[in-house]
């Protein structure tokens, strides 16, 4: 049975191809992003100039999800029925304290991979309207595709389970609690840096918690990292070439893998 899935779907997005325009610039909106399809080449651009149509309508939107009960946020694409192989735990430990992910595409991940499992194009909108796009993602810039999880970072699972499992592995161990994965109420890291002790020293200075992005305040989903809308992700460091300042729609930095230090301790 599927949860009420009501945010709006976000995934990394690899570049479909050279782009050069100014809101694709991290927290200046979906208006001229990788989300506004009339700005990525390659895509078939609404004949109205519209951004939000290729998600979303005010009317005749797709509202019923796959199970029959769960609503949707005025939708405006077929939504895969399709089960998906999920993640496989690499390790026993974490199968044994979080167990297998039953539905990976719990909450908003179910509407990320209407575009990115590369079954639809991208800029295909409708049943109001409807138009037909002809980009679809292929190859590395597919998440999801021929329905299959494995070589994605896990969701749909439990985060307070996998904080769980570092108390459960220690207690076995008969060791002092070295954490794993921060706890929930931990914000995302705004900096990380290497102390005179030779670790790493993670600063958490932003404003939203990983809590506030987890669904239902605890499973993890393609929201708990990534911002569809462009608003509240951080703006990254340039990059080495001195040239381009990579935006994937996150809540922390790529640089030193402040998105992943965010929740992993390492």
């Amino acid at each position: 049975m599927k949860k009420s899935t009501v945010l709006a779907a976000v995934v990394a997005v690899a570049a479909t191809a050279t782009m050069s325009y100014a809101g694709m610039n991290a927290r200046t909106g979906v208006n001229g992003s990788f989300h506004d399809m009339n700005v990525v080449s390659g895509t078939t651009p609404d004949v109205y100039g519209r951004v939000c149509v290729f998600c979303h309508t005010p009317h005749n939107a797709v509202v019923t999800g796959v199970d029959g009960t769960e609503r949707l946020p005025l939708w405006n694409k077929t939504v895969s029925v399709a089960t998906y192989v999920p993640y496989q735990w690499a390790t026993p430990d974490n199968l044994a304290a979080i167990g297998a992910i039953a539905d990976p595409l719990v909450g908003p991940s179910r509407l990320c991979v209407t575009c990115h499992d590369g079954s639809i194009a991208v800029d295909t909108h409708g049943p109001a309207t409807p138009e037909v796009g002809i980009l679809k993602l292929t190859g590395n810039r597919a998440i999801g595709i021929g329905a299959n999880l494995e070589s994605t970072h896990p969701i749909g699972f439990k985060y307070s389970d996998a904080v769980k499992r570092n108390i459960l592995a220690d207690a076995a161990l008969g060791t002092t609690a070295v954490d794993e994965i921060v706890p929930a109420s931990e914000r995302f890291a705004s900096a990380v840096a290497i102390n005179e002790a030779g670790y790493t020293t993670v600063t958490r200075n932003g404003q939203r918690t990983i809590g506030s992005t987890l669904f239902g305040g605890d499973i993890m989903t393609c929201a708990t990292c990534h911002e569809v809308h462009n608003k509240e992700n951080v703006i990254n460091d340039l990059s080495t070439d001195g040239t381009t300042r990579p935006n994937y729609f996150l809540y922390a930095k790529e640089a030193g893998s402040a998105i992943c230090l965010s929740c992993h301790v390492k």
